[in-house]
């Protein structure tokens, strides 16, 4: 279990119009890769002058906690909690 990773990995994202259409669909991360099957909550809160967009997602076998940083652009992997 790893918890509080605080990483920065690479994620294959789609972008809508609007913060609700944001969607990880892909991970990469210590050179494996993770394909999101569902992204469960979602919510924002403001960082200075900034949003971090925060999502749970899981690949069916991991749920993850990502962190999307709107200044930075750039993803980070909160938490990582396997399911079984």
């Amino acid at each position: 279990m790893y918890d509080n990773a605080e990483q920065t990995i690479s994620v294959a994202t789609i972008f809508g119009d609007t913060y609700k259409n944001i969607r990880p669909f892909h991970i990469r991360w210590e050179k494996k890769d993770y394909t999101i099957t569902q992204v469960g909550y979602r919510h924002k809160y403001r960082q200075s002058e900034s949003f971090v967009h925060v999502f749970s997602a899981t690949d069916g076998i991991n749920v993850f906690e990502l962190l999307f940083d709107a200044h930075d652009i750039r993803w980070i992997l909160s938490q990582l909690l396997p399911t079984s």
